[in-house]
């Protein structure tokens, strides 16, 4: 991920029924990363999200 020093970064989270979309921006609007997942049980979509955001800290 491209790191933005002392910037503020912000996680979001778009909980659909057949497809999550995770990302990571910066308060001007810039998508830094994300990834699509189809949305499978709640523990392995929640192991998913949680992998993300372990990859790509805010």
């Amino acid at each position: 991920m491209n790191i933005h020093s002392g910037e503020r970064l912000y996680g979001a989270v778009e909980a659909g029924g057949t497809t999550f979309v995770v990302a990571v921006g910066t308060s001007e609007g810039e998508i830094l990363e994300h990834s699509e997942f189809v949305t499978g049980s709640p523990e392995a979509t929640y192991d998913k999200v949680c992998d993300f955001f372990d990859e790509n800290p805010v």
